[in-house]
């Protein structure tokens, strides 16, 4: 793997325009991995790194003709355009695009009409998916020639835009939302489309399906009303409850954690591990949520205070001491740990509490 190469696909990813350039005028190989430079510029609609990656040998028929799907399944005209005129100076072989080699037209009159502007041609628009238009994907295919745009590319990018009406017109005309592998489900979980979600169960979308990893990706992002969904649906929330919590405690989702907990996740696990991961990395209020519903703060001899002293937070020691953590526990590592960090409040406080004063 190169540095250089990660660096210009991180630069085309986040429509970083001017870093992208520096690493393609530096040397970068711009065909690294099929192109991946160029669909992800592509998928941006940022028509200055498309030109910039095309003249220095990107191959615009790259996986099939990638490139062109994308522009078309976002709609940037302006990118289709582009493309359409590179493949009619070099048009793709048979090996490049397993179609019949037929010279495609220009952009048809009936996407003139939606032309797009690329984010490269103004600082407004941050995020070029806010301008994403209607479009007919059958038109679209049948006008382009021989370009083939695929339906379920098109689906992926209507559930990440959680346009729920551009999905149904899909699915109207064959787009699959159930693959069998769930990732249609899990995308849109993952970016939180529940009505897209529910759309799909009623559809006949197994919640369970995938080994019941739609669970998990919404659990990581915190959508407990997708959460709910599922599991009313017949998702098994048992199935995956240890990787559920993980990944919303990992990303401090309160709501989703004490759901989990609720029905059935072992906030005692590993003794405690919930509630002491909680501490070490400074996540108070997760950790006070565990301790509502029944950690042990005792567990481990009492480090639970030992980490709410290390956070250097008074309220948080507070809070410990009056649910009834010993201030002595540990060879009174509470008072021990506050003079380290210098906290006299948190000190004197500890005294207070009985905390042995000469302990050092």
């Amino acid at each position: 793997m190169s540095d250089l190469e990660e660096s210009l696909l991180s630069a085309c990813e986040n429509n970083r325009t001017e870093v992208a350039k520096f690493f393609i005028e530096y040397g970068t190989n711009v065909n690294y991995r099929d192109d991946e430079a160029l669909h992800l510029a592509c998928a941006n609609g940022n028509l200055e790194i498309i030109k910039l990656l095309v003249s220095h040998g990107a191959n615009i028929n790259s996986r099939n003709g990638k490139a062109l799907m994308v522009a078309s399944a976002k709609g940037y005209m302006d990118v289709i355009k582009f493309l359409i005129e590179e493949r009619k100076k070099s048009p793709p072989s048979v090996a490049q695009t397993n179609e019949p080699q037929i010279s495609p037209p220009v952009a048809p009159s009936i996407a003139q009409n939606q032309i797009i502007s690329s984010p490269s041609d103004s600082g407004k628009n941050k995020n070029p998916r806010e301008n994403i238009h209607k479009y007919d994907v059958t038109e679209l295919s049948k006008s382009f020639g021989n370009v083939h745009i695929d339906i379920q590319e098109s689906l992926v990018y209507a559930i990440e835009r959680c346009d729920l009406d551009q999905v149904k017109d899909l699915v109207s005309k064959g787009a699959k939302l159930d693959d069998n592998s769930g990732s249609m489900l899990f995308l849109a979980c993952k970016v939180g489309a529940s009505q897209i979600v529910q759309y799909m169960l009623a559809n006949g979308v197994n919640p369970s399906v995938g080994d019941n990893m739609a669970l998990v990706h919404s659990s990581d992002v915190g959508n407990l009303k997708i959460l709910k969904m599922l599991v009313e649906a017949g998702g098994d929330i048992h199935a995956k409850i240890d990787k559920s919590m993980e990944k919303a405690c990992n990303r401090n989702q309160l709501a989703v954690i004490k759901y989990l907990i609720l029905n059935g996740a072992d906030i005692h696990k590993d003794e405690d591990s919930y509630l002491i991961e909680a501490l070490s990395t400074s996540k108070i209020e997760l950790a006070k949520l565990f301790v509502e519903l029944g950690a042990d703060i005792h567990v481990k001899n009492d480090l639970a205070l030992s980490y709410a002293c290390a956070s250097g937070d008074i309220k948080f020691v507070e809070y410990f001491v009056e649910k009834g953590a010993s201030v002595s526990a540990n060879n009174n590592a509470a008072i021990k740990i506050a003079r380290k960090i210098e906290n006299s409040e948190m000190v004197n406080y500890l005294v207070s509490k009985g905390a042995d004063e000469y302990a050092y």
